[in-house]
This record gives structure tokens, C-alpha cells and sequence, in this order.
């Protein structure tokens, strides 16, 4: 990945900061693989419940990526991270016509 990585560090997630890994946590999600089999809609309840400020991360990327990591897959969570912006994907640029 081109950075030493912890060992289950959900931060290494795209869209994951220390605030929201402290809300898994929280949740019981530890782990790579704990997130990677987490559903979305729990993801999304986390956030809403936490506040305002958290309502706009999107989490559907997030186990996808986990499972990735948990699976030791470096290169396809690099290639799907670098398709994403802040967790989600990216908005596709402008064109000129």
C-alpha cells in the first residue's frame, strides 16, 4: 500500500478517520473481518446515532474494503480505493464536448 499498516487498523478503511473508528469500537467492530460482515444499515445507524457531523460519511464501501484487507487482497483495496473519494465513489468527471 506503499505505508506500514497496522494489523486491523479500520482506519486504514477510505472514510474511516479515529472518530468513527472509536464508533465501531464502540459498536463491536474491532477487526478487518469484523467490519468486512458488518451490514451497511448498521453502518449508516451507527452514524446517524453518533450526530449531524457523521450523517454525511457513507459507509457502503466499507465492508467491501474490510474484506479486502482482512483477505490480505493489497493490490484490489488499493485499485478500489483509489476509485474512491472520502469512502464513496468517486463523481465521475466532466468531459468537454
Amino acid at each position: 500500500l506503499g505505508r506500514e499498516v497496522a494489523l486491523d487498523d479500520l482506519k486504514v478503511v477510505e472514510g474511516v478517520g479515529p472518530k468513527i473508528e472509536e464508533l465501531c469500537h464502540g459498536i463491536g467492530i474491532r477487526t478487518w473481518f469484523d467490519l468486512s460482515t458488518t451490514e451497511v444499515s448498521l453502518l449508516r445507524t451507527m452514524l446517524a446515532d453518533a450526530g449531524p457531523r457523521f450523517r454525511t460519511h457513507d459507509p457502503a464501501s466499507w465492508p467491501e474494503q474490510a474484506r479486502l484487507l482482512a483477505e490480505g487482497r493489497w493490490q484490489d483495496f488499493k485499485a478500489l480505493t483509489d476509485a474512491l473519494a472520502g469512502g464513496r465513489a468517486a463523481e465521475p468527471s466532466a468531459t468537454p464536448e
